[in-house]
This record gives C-alpha cells, structure tokens and sequence, in this order.
C-alpha cells in the first residue's frame, strides 16, 4: 500500500499559479481558457485520471466503477460550456457561470483531497476527475480556430488581445529572441507551459489524446518550444506544396572531418572529439551559393510552375551565406519558407550545428521571420561509419568519436505555414533520441518535420526510415528526412553498400516510407506535397474534420541554368 504523503488539489494550483496567494484567489478560475487547460490537464496527468476515459460507454453497465465514462450528453456540454466563453464580453475579463462553478468545486469542495490516490479495483474514481476532464474539454474547444491558426492582427477576444500584444512585444524585440513559448500566462512555466496544437493522436492513451486544440508541455527548463504565427497575412490554403531539396554539399572531403583530441588521449581511452569543417564553402562566396539557388529555384518554376520551400540538410551553409540567400530569395513572391543546417549561429558566428528557418509573408514588400536553434545531440561516429564514409584518414577507426558540440539549451521552433497546418525541424539525431523535445513533438503535432541530415542513403531499411515512422503512427506528423549528396557519394564510392541516388525519404500517415532519389547528373528534386483533411477523435470521442495531413504526389529532378564556371564551384558537372 502507497504510504507517501502526496499534494492536495490545492497545493498543485498553489504551484501552477503562485501569484495567487491567497486560497480564496485560488477559488476565482482564470480568465483565459489554455490556464484553465493547464490546470485540469496537470491534474489529470499526475492523477493517473487520463487513462480511466472512456468514450460511448454505457455508465449502468461498465465493469468497473473506475471508469469516466463519456457520451454524447457530455460532449454536448463541453461544447456548449466552450460557445459561452466564447462569447463572453471583452471586458471585464470573466468566464461563463458554468466554467466558475466548476472551478469552485473543485477547489472549494475537493480542493483538499489528494491528487494521486491509489484505488481498489471496486473503488469508485474520485468525483473531482469528472469536473477537471469538464474543464479539459471546454477550455480546449474554446480555442478552436483561434490563437495560433490566425493572423494576429485578427485575434480579438480578450485573452487572445494579450497573445497579440506578446507577438507585438516580441517582433519590436531588439535581440531577435524568439515568440511565444506559451499562451497561458498565469501558469508557472517551470511546471507547465501550453501551446497550440496540430494533430490528435489517433492510437495511445495519454494527456496527448484528451484535446484537439491545445498541448500541454513540460516545463521551460526541460525543454523549450516556440510558436511562430502569422503576424499579417491568413496563411494559403493547404493545397499543392512545392519544396525543393537541394542536397548541398555535393561533395565533401576527409579533411572535412577534423581531429580535436590529442593522439595519445585517444588510443588511450579509445575515444574522442571531432569537428566537422565546412571545406565545401571555402571556394564559395555566399553570392556564388544564392546564385545558384536562385537558378534551381527558375528551374523548378519553368518545370513545376512554383517553387513554395527550399529545404537544404544538415551543416549544409554558414550564417553569413544562409542571412545572403533568405535575403535574395525575397524575390521570389512564391517562396513561404526556407531551411537549412548552419555550422555558425546567426551574428555572433558561433560555431557548432544548427538549424534556422525563415517565413516569407506579404505580397511586393517581403517580410521575413528567422528562428535559428541548436542540436541537442552529438553525432558519434564508431568504427562502421568510419568505413562507410572512408574517412579512416581524418580519424582512427580503433575509437569513436563524439561530434564536438556545446549543447546549450533544448527547443523547438513551430511555423503555422499553411492554413492549419505547422512545421518544425530536427537535426540528424534529435530524430532518433528520446529526450524531452520528441515530447514537445509528440504533444504538439506539427504536420510537418523536416529532419536535416548527414548520413548515408535514405531507404526504408535504415534508421531515419524507423524513426520516422514512430512520428508518422504517433502523433500523425507526416516526416522528410534530407541529407547532402556528398555524404551519400562517399558512401557510394566507398562500396560496402549498394549504390543509391535517395538523398531524401518520405513518411506519411497512410503507408511505408517513400526514398526520393536524385540522378547524379540532376541538381535539385522538386517533390510536391498535397494537404489532405483528416477527421481526428479525442479520447473522451469528441471529432474534428480540419486536422491536415501532408501526403506525397510526386517528384521531379531540376537541374540549374549555370554558368560552367558556377557549376564548376559547386561540383557540379558542366
């Protein structure tokens, strides 16, 4: 029998909201829907309550008495408590009658009763887990279609006018530091934070599968994630989407792969640090690398009729050549964003591994949103890759070597950038790990993850392909994974494995994944994606129909409009 002694309702709402004092200001519910969801989704997770849900059972005839039973009575009137806070006045800042009923139950009532309760098998569930799933559902539908989805100019009820004016505070922001990492703001973000959210998962039992419209995450010092809105423009519908994978650097050397322990050190331990140096752009400047995009980028348009995004894998550019090519890319009308590996983190050229995408929004007068984050994960190179990529010459292959990183901070970059419809990037091994950002992950949804490589061919017989498919089941992420074509011809030419032209793979949620491969006298693929809607259910059995899922329809190989000279410094053949 548990024995520990464990928090009161009230004293976990004391935590989530400390700048409520007092027990009678613990007793006024929130104004704003997504505290009112951090509050209940907490209880309910730390409870265990979440995993006692279920939908369209009969409650007369249910085997155990431990069972939330939900049917359609009480959809109806999640819905209906979810109409009336919408509907609520501007000002003063209230919620419905309904909403503070609740809540004063569950903090006046049951405010002292444990959150964690261990139960018999013919004990009843506690009253109080009904009242906090009613909250759940309520605040999660009263968002729908809200902060998140569209412009901030639009956002007009009273809780999403202050989301407005974070966005605002932060575009003005001099340091470039980022967006809105939570839209609940009474909430402690060292306990939890909430966000929007993209997909439902539709297999699992978890917190995750309670709501639609809004994610509970962990705390900011576990993890971090950041939410990038429209600020003027309503995003373009999720129809036919363009995106160009240039799978630059066509060719990378040994040399690139630089020792940083002592030789000694090494044979002793058997292991050590290495740097990856950009050989590839010493030859380059950032306009010979924004001259060429652009030329693939006119292919891809004679060829495909829009070029929409331009995806580039791990490590791929520095700073000063990615700042360069985002600003030239402005010209394009039709271009929404833009990815790519950096080995320098923006102005202060920091070296080590990142990532930085940048939103395009507007019509003649381009705006730009950049967010650039780090990799949470060390590349380990053992004896098998050395072999695989020949770089025997650069580095013993009698000890593993850890990519040398300074792991600075864990976050995650969300962009809505089409109608409901969100990415966000990983990098090389923050695919494959377990650590708190695949939380953020899975708890969001994005319908789209970009995960930027350096590794071998992209077949479904190899890791991404795995790890892809663990996303694309659970939360319903539809995945690319990129990876340069000098990685891939060191491989080639090395010979252990069979040859392959698949620089990039593609996982949905409707079947195995799809290699995109690149003919070695083509430059760049062009594939086209396709947003399809999905009816997605809650764990309580509410349904949305607008939930986008991103399918593969097809690719097509461009090849640039260069000069030879051009082609020549990009290792291209003329």
């Amino acid at each position: 029998m548990d024995s520990g002694v464990g928090d009161s309702i009230l004293d976990v709402l004391a935590r989530l909201f400390p700048r409520r004092a007092k027990k009678s200001a613990l007793q006024i519910a929130p104004s704003a829907p997504p505290d009112v969801f951090a509050a209940a989704a907490f209880l309910l997770e730390i409870s265990g309550a979440y995993h006692h849900v279920q939908p369209d059972g009969d409650p007369a005839a249910t085997t155990s008495p431990r069972i939330i039973s939900m049917v359609d009575d009480d959809r109806t009137l999640a819905q209906t408590l979810a109409d009336a806070w919408k509907a609520m006045p501007v000002k003063p800042a209230t919620v419905p009658a309904e909403i503070q009923h609740r809540w004063g139950e569950l903090t006046k009532k049951y405010g002292n009763e444990p959150v964690y309760k261990e139960l018999g098998i013919n004990d009843p569930c506690p009253v109080w887990w009904k009242i906090a799933l009613e909250l759940l559902l309520a605040a999660d539908a009263a968002v729908a279609d809200e902060v998140g989805w569209v412009p901030v100019r639009k956002l007009k009820s009273v809780w999403s006018i202050a989301v407005k004016q974070l966005v605002k505070d932060e575009l003005n922001d001099k340091s470039g530091r980022g967006f809105l990492n939570t839209i609940a703001f009474e909430t402690n973000q060292d306990i939890a934070n909430v966000l929007p959210k993209s997909r439902t998962p539709g297999v699992g039992c978890t917190v995750r599968s309670l709501s639609h419209h809004l994610a509970l995450l962990p705390p900011r010092g576990v993890a971090r994630a950041y939410w990038v809105s429209p600020v003027n423009a309503d995003p373009a519908p999720a129809d036919a989407l363009n995106v160009m994978i240039v799978p630059f650097p066509y060719a990378i050397t040994a040399t690139s792969f630089v020792p940083m322990s002592d030789k000694d050190l090494v044979r002793d331990r058997k292991w050590g640090w290495f740097s990856l140096k950009p050989t590839w752009l010493e030859k380059l400047s950032p306009d010979d690398v924004s001259d060429w995009v652009k030329a693939l980028v006119k292919a891809g348009e004679t060829d495909c009729g829009a070029v929409h995004a331009i995806v580039l894998p791990e490590l791929a550019l520095d700073w000063p050549t990615y700042d360069k090519l985002a600003n030239a890319l402005k010209a394009f009308p039709q271009i929404e964003f833009l990815v790519s590996g950096l080995t320098t983190e923006n102005q202060e050229l920091r070296p080590g591994n990142f990532v930085a995408t940048t939103l395009f929004e507007g019509g003649r007068v381009r705006q730009t949103m950049t967010r650039v984050r780090e990799k949470h994960h060390r590349w380990k190179l053992d004896r098998a890759q050395i072999g695989t990529y020949a770089l025997s010459s650069a580095l013993t292959p009698n000890a593993s070597w850890w990519e040398k990183l300074d792991i600075m901070s864990r976050s995650l970059d969300v962009f809505v950038v089409r109608e409901k419809s969100s990415l966000t990037t990983l990098i090389c091994e923050d695919l494959a790990r377990v650590d708190p950002c695949q939380e953020l992950v899975r708890a969001i949804g994005p319908n789209l993850v970009i995960a930027l490589l350096m590794d071998s061919a992209q077949i479904k017989d190899r890791w991404p392909a795995r790890y892809a498919t663990v996303l694309a089941e659970d939360p319903g992420c539809s995945v690319l994974t990129v990876n340069s074509r000098g990685l891939l011809d060191r491989a080639n030419a090395e010979g252990s494995w069979d040859r392959s032209d698949a620089i990039a793979l593609w996982r949905d949620d409707t079947g195995a994944p799809r290699s995109i491969c690149l003919p070695p006298n083509m430059d760049a693929v062009v594939m086209t994606l396709a947003g399809e809607r999905k009816r997605e259910r809650t764990l309580d059995g509410r349904s949305v129909s607008n939930a986008v899922s991103w399918h593969f329809h097809g690719q097509q190989p461009v090849r640039a409009d260069a000069t030879d000279s051009l082609r020549k410094k990009m290792g291209r053949p003329a």
